[in-house]
C-alpha cells in the first residue's frame, strides 16, 4: 500500500517575522505617549540672583503646566545662598514660615518677568527660609527676596528677617529629548527581530536535513 502523501506546508513569507515587531513597537509608542502625558519631561535651568548682602545661585528642574503653555512648574531646586546649601523646595500653595499669608507658587514663565508675584520658596540647611518673587505693589516693579529666620512670626518683619531688592536671572540648560524614552522600545524591537531570525534560521536548517 503506497505511503500516504505528507502535506507540504509552505514557509511563512519573510516579512511575517516582523509582525511582532510592529505590534510591539506600536504598543511601546502608546505606553510612551501616555507616560509623557502623565509624567512630563523635566527641563533643567540655571538661576541666580543677587543684591546687597545676598548672593544665591543653583539649578531648577521644571515640567510643563497642563493648560498653560506659558508656565512651568518647578519640581526641584538646588544650590546655595550666601554659602549655605539649599535643603528643600517649599511646597507650592504654602508660605515659608514667618511669611503668611504670602503663598509661593514655584512657577517660571516663558514671558518676562520669569517669576510671578508669589515666586519661589526654599528652605536652607541652617533652618532659615527664602522667597524670591516679582513685586508689582510699588513702582518700579522689581524682584525681591524675603528671608525669614527663627523665631518665625507671621505678618511681622522682625530684626532677624529681611526683604531685599535683587536682580534675578534664569537660563535654560537642557531639555530631556523626546527620543530618550524610545530606547526601551528600540531594544525590545531588536530583541524580537533577532529572536524571530534565529528561530527562522533553525527552522530552515531543520527542513533542509
Amino acid at each position: 500500500m503506497p505511503d500516504a502523501a505528507v502535506p507540504q506546508t509552505s514557509a511563512p513569507p519573510e516579512w511575517s517575522i516582523y509582525r511582532p515587531l510592529w505590534r510591539g513597537m506600536a504598543l511601546a509608542y502608546l505606553v510612551w505617549g501616555v507616560g509623557l502625558w502623565l509624567f512630563p519631561r523635566p527641563d533643567l535651568w540655571s538661576w541666580r540672583y543677587s543684591g546687597p548682602g545676598v548672593e544665591a545661585q543653583g539649578r531648577l528642574e521644571t515640567v510643563p503646566v497642563k493648560g498653560d503653555a506659558s508656565a512651568l512648574q518647578i519640581t526641584q531646586i538646588s544650590g546655595s545662598r550666601n554659602g549655605v546649601n539649599i535643603a528643600a523646595l517649599q511646597p507650592a500653595g504654602t508660605a515659608i514660615p514667618g511669611n503668611e499669608p504670602y503663598h509661593v507658587d514655584n512657577r517660571l514663565s516663558w514671558r518676562d518677568p520669569p517669576l510671578t508675584g508669589d515666586g519661589v520658596g526654599y528652605r536652607l540647611a541652617d533652618g532659615s527660609y527664602a522667597n524670591v518673587f516679582f513685586q508689582t505693589h510699588t513702582n518700579p516693579h522689581d524682584f525681591r527676596e524675603y528671608v525669614s529666620q527663627p523665631p518665625f512670626v507671621d505678618g511681622t518683619l522682625g530684626p532677624e528677617d529681611a526683604e531685599t531688592r535683587v536682580t534675578f536671572e534664569v537660563s535654560r540648560l537642557a531639555v530631556t529629548p523626546l527620543w530618550w524614552g524610545l530606547w526601551p522600545a528600540v531594544l525590545a524591537g531588536l530583541g524580537v527581530v533577532l529572536r524571530r531570525w534565529w528561530l527562522g534560521r533553525r527552522g530552515r536548517e531543520g527542513r533542509a536535513v
